[in-house]
């Protein structure tokens, strides 16, 4: 039974995705780990630091189905501390001489940080996915609802007549940009780690900088200049450009643009003057003399005498 809304059984669909959740998951986070370690152990097989048998066992071992979850939970409980853990089980789960070159050399952040970059990797493409698809949505709506009239909001309000196809290129834009952000800070975000004990790559001496390289290289993620252990702003960078804002499109008449689905979703009254609103700021955009005859009721068109005497259809009752 889920305890947050991300987990909800009820709500979790309203804020993310199954393939969202499996990313970020315990199993997910795990395997991750596990990414990491493998990638470290055959790193240092292939300059003969370790035997090459010892990182195909680790290789081999390192599913997170294949491991204890229990035992390792139970581990963290006993030790505070994540990574640990995984190492022990880990290494019985290999056992032999294998197990004793699980981690060789690498520190616990190493593990941590780089499979949470992992699962950011992981999450872009994710992200970029679903924002390629959702431009080309917005890039047909644009065309088809190029003449279909409704109103511009201005601080929240109805305001002069936009058509709903400018108002999705306007979306579109702002898409494309989300995507062009996304690529431009990948090479950023998306580095690894791998520095040892302090970040100075002591434990595995002249072997280091060669052994990140490879490592990384497996993993398909960005070899760092200097260690970032205490150094986070690639991770603000990313949250950042994942925050959105969209409290300004949606102020004025919410759900316009959604139709109820079979009368599921509760209904809610539009508001009754929206059509005199955008009556008024059509005429607004005429020439004086015709939009003087229409605030009189002379023409008696759409804007005849129910709007005369009042320029503002906000001050009818």
């Amino acid at each position: 039974m889920g305890a947050h809304i991300l987990d909800s059984i009820f709500l979790k669909d309203l804020y993310g995705t199954g393939a969202m959740r499996a990313v970020f998951d315990d199993l997910g986070l795990l395997q991750r780990w596990l990414d990491v370690e493998v990638a470290l152990a055959r790193a240092e097989a292939d300059i003969g630091l370790i035997p090459v048998q010892a990182a195909e066992a680790i290789a081999a071992c390192a599913r997170a189905e294949r491991l204890d979850t229990a035992r390792i939970k139970a581990l963290i409980d006993e030790t505070v501390h994540p990574i640990v853990p995984m190492i022990r089980v880990l290494a019985e789960t290999c056992g032999g001489e294998a197990g004793a070159y699980v981690h060789w050399g690498a520190t616990t952040q190493d593990i941590m940080d780089t499979a949470n970059v992992l699962q950011m990797k992981d999450a872009i493409n994710i992200l970029e996915g679903n924002l390629r698809s959702l431009s080309e949505t917005l890039r047909s709506l644009a065309d088809r609802h190029r003449d279909t009239l409704m109103a511009g909001r201005t601080h929240g309000q109805h305001a002069l007549p936009i058509t709903f196809g400018f108002k999705a290129a306007v979306w579109l834009e702002e898409v494309q940009r989300h995507i062009g952000r996304l690529e431009q800070c990948r090479p950023r975000v998306l580095v690894g780690q791998f520095g040892g004990a302090v970040g100075t790559l002591a434990s595995v001496e002249e072997h280091g900088l060669e052994i990140q390289r490879r490592m990384m290289a497996q993993l398909e993620l960005g070899v760092t200049r200097i260690p970032w252990h205490t150094a986070r702003d690639g991770v603000a960078e990313l949250i950042c450009h994942l925050r959105d804002d969209r409290r300004h499109s949606r102020q004025d008449r919410p759900g316009d643009q959604r139709a109820s689905k079979d009368g599921a979703r509760g209904g809610r009254r539009t508001l009754s003057r929206g059509e005199d609103r955008l009556k008024y700021h059509a005429a607004q955009a005429q020439p004086d003399a015709l939009r003087s005859r229409h605030w009189s009721g002379e023409t008696g068109g759409d804007f005849g005498p129910g709007l005369a005497g009042s320029h503002d259809p906000r001050a009818r009752t």
